[in-house]
């Protein structure tokens, strides 16, 4: 008997009003979970849990070309074109943290955090990301500001690349498509992990999906390039294998942990059809699992595999866009995590819509699928639509999918428009952020533990310039000073911090 779309069984009305219930029902859920998070060991986390902020050079540092500092990818996409980005704003000047990283791990140091995350500039240490000249100011730089992490009394979480590839090595290799970048990257990393000993979490890289989706997918991030992907994505996993597999080999010694970071947002069917059902999982395959599977599982995702061989058939091409892995690439990669690092800030809606690729993104166009939000959801000043009902079904997910691998948050925030100092959406959301972590640790049982907030300070948001305000603290950068202003956020996260429990009152 033919299967028929649950979609065509109900009438227009029937839709609108499943719809309306299952937005009251997503809201009535919302606020269940966030009293359950209270009775659950009043909202306490576990012992040990530990609660940071995270940031990364190129957000907040500044000095783009300061004491033998080299050019990187961001550095020249912007200044190749000042309208790549909202105002024209540019990371030359950023934060000034590199002037002022003592007051920033002082500030977070202030609140009572336990972890504090940072990223490597790589054109700091090798300014045009060979192995040639050292920069020993550079590398002098990173360790100092270990230390004084250090000396605060928390752990230094540590990612060796955090989007900002030399351009020389852009320029002559192709950057993240060509396999020679593997051992460059091993050969960077190698200095790095040998200069800063006090590291007690390693991040190889952050955010793949981001780096090839929009780097060489889309071409909206730097560098810019099109249709290059799937290159990218295979190149950058086995870059991160490489790395894990030189650090146990050459510093069997050390006791901090590594793994890759992965920015993870949850899909909830659109209808409760079996084809939206599949898209549901087809996209979180697509984005998650295209990475997480080779390094926790072995190969590449079976969906992802028969969609691309189907893709391959319809446009009658010789090969699929997806590389292929050998047995040894399958095996020398499988296994190569300590912990899963996990970015996590958005919910979204997923329907099946194959072969319609009008308005939709590469990654939405090869999975087929179709994105979309509610318009009755709250939005950040982005503009990307919020809610948080979805976040523990995404670690629940995680868990059943990757045989339960201890979970590091490395970034959850929210943004807003940076003209007030009561942020008191972001204390709401950073608080169903944190019970739905609490649910999902005692209910689900989730290995998750630890959560860093995104971001410390206001800073440079990609091409979204100074107009995205994460920061706990914040930077009016008409101030020549960059003047750091604590707002009400950070009275929650000293409360978060100094308890161990989210605080009860949601404008603390």
């Amino acid at each position: 008997m033919k299967r028929r779309s649950c979609k065509k069984m109900f009438s227009s009305n029937d839709y609108f009003i499943n719809s309306w219930l299952l937005s009251i029902t997503t809201t009535i859920m919302i606020f269940c979970n966030l009293c359950d998070a209270y009775k659950e060991n009043n909202g306490s986390f576990p012992e040990g849990f530990m609660f940071g902020a995270a940031t990364s050079a190129y957000q907040i540092e500044g000095a783009w070309n300061e004491d033998g500092k080299g050019e990187n990818i961001w550095d020249h996409f912007i200044h190749e074109n000042p309208m790549r980005i909202v105002n024209n704003d540019n990371a030359d000047e950023a934060c000034d943290s590199y002037h002022k990283y003592k007051e920033d791990v002082s500030l977070a140091a202030s609140l009572g955090f336990s972890v504090y995350r940072i990223s490597i500039s790589w054109t700091r240490i090798l300014p045009t990301g060979y192995m040639g000249t050292i920069n020993e100011v550079g590398l002098k730089y990173y360790e100092d500001l270990i230390d004084e992490i250090v000396k605060h009394n928390m752990k230094a979480v540590v990612t060796l690349y955090h989007f900002d590839l030399p351009q020389q090595l852009q320029k002559d290799f192709g950057g993240w498509t060509n396999p020679l970048l593997i051992d460059i990257f091993v050969n960077y990393s190698r200095i790095v992990i040998e200069r800063l000993e006090n590291v007690d979490y390693w991040i190889t890289v952050n955010e793949p999906r981001i780096i090839c989706n929009y780097g060489y997918g889309s071409g909206e991030s730097a560098p810019g390039l099109k249709y290059q992907e799937f290159e990218c994505t295979k190149v950058v996993i086995m870059s991160h294998a490489a790395v894990y597999r030189m650090y146990k080999n050459e510093f069997p010694n050390r006791k901090a942990k590594m793994a890759i970071n992965l920015d993870c947002e949850w899909f909830e069917p659109k209808t409760n059809s079996f084809e939206d059902i599949a898209a549901a999982e087809r996209i979180l395959e697509f984005q998650i699992g295209i990475f997480a599977h080779p390094i926790l599982k072995g190969g590449w995702p079976k969906v992802v595999e028969d969609r691309m061989e189907q893709k391959r058939l319809m446009e009658n091409s010789p090969v699929s866009q997806l590389p292929k892995w050998t047995e040894y690439e399958i095996e020398f990669i499988n296994g190569t995590f300590d912990f899963l690092g996990v970015n996590h800030y958005f919910t979204n809606y997923a329907e099946n819509d194959f072969e319609n690729n009008v308005g939709k993104s590469r990654s939405e166009m090869n999975a087929g699928v179709l994105i979309t939000t509610d318009p009755s959801w709250d939005k950040n000043s982005l503009g990307r639509t919020v809610t948080t009902w979805g976040t523990r079904k995404l670690f629940k997910w995680l868990k059943e999918t990757y045989n339960n691998p201890e979970i590091f948050i490395c970034e959850y925030g929210y943004s807003d428009n940076g003209t007030t100092l009561e942020d008191n959406e972001r204390i709401r959301f950073s608080r169903m952020y944190l019970s739905a972590f609490h649910d999902a640790i005692y209910k689900d049982g989730v290995s998750i533990f630890g959560a860093m907030t995104w971001s410390l300070i206001d800073n440079f948001e990609w091409t979204s310039g100074y107009s995205a305000h994460f920061g706990l603290f914040y930077i009016d950068q008409n101030d020549p000073n960059k003047t750091r202003i604590r707002k009400k956020s950070a009275h929650f996260f000293k409360k978060l911090a100094a308890t161990g429990r989210i605080p009860e009152d949601l404008h603390t």
